[in-house]
């Protein structure tokens, strides 16, 4: 018995099976956080209120708005993220921004950062420690940020996938900082 496919059958697989070439090949982007298995949000943006921004002006800040950040252990394992040594748990990495829709991105914080070696070689010393961060697990805070119209924004944190393993930089979500207040 010989069995007969109607030629717009075949065409049809051979689309359906092009198609899913085409997408499975379109996926090849490593982005580190996937790779790793971590989620960095923008959560939300918010002013400072007076009281808020003359604090940050008495340690020499220049904020006038809040971002809300969520680093999220979406992995099976722990991952370590870099914090200071004290008692705070705010994720240290790097602050970035560029005109809306431009290419390069220039460093806001810290500013002397090259982009060559690993990342964070220049967090060294007591004053900083890396903060265990158990599957499933996140770790939600505000950072400063000052208005800015049409540019974006966005942060880095600089993880290890175990204490030994070299540093790597993790970005967030991109964002455009409040403009009207």
């Amino acid at each position: 018995m010989r069995l007969r496919v109607k030629p717009h059958i075949v065409c049809l697989l051979i689309l359906g099976l092009f198609l899913v070439f085409l997408v499975g090949h379109g996926q090849t982007k490593n982005n580190s956080a996937t790779t790793i298995g971590v989620s960095y949000r923008v959560v939300s943006q918010r002013w400072l209120s007076k009281s808020e921004t003359s604090e940050a002006l008495k340690g020499n800040a220049v904020f006038n708005m809040a971002v809300r950040l969520r680093l999220s252990n979406e992995s099976n394992r722990r991952v370590y993220y870099l914090a200071f040594s004290d008692d705070n748990i705010f994720p240290l990495g790097y602050h970035f921004s560029r005109k809306v829709g431009g290419k390069d991105w220039e460093m806001i914080t810290p500013p002397t950062r090259g982009r060559a070696g690993l990342p964070g070689t220049e967090f060294k010393g007591g004053a900083y420690r890396y903060l265990i961060l158990d599957p499933g697990t996140s770790v939600e805070f505000e950072a400063g940020d000052l208005t800015a119209p049409d540019v974006e924004r966005a942060f880095s944190v600089i993880l290890k996938t175990d204490q030994s393993a070299d540093p790597v930089e993790v970005f967030s979500d991109v964002y455009r900082p409040l403009t009207n207040h």
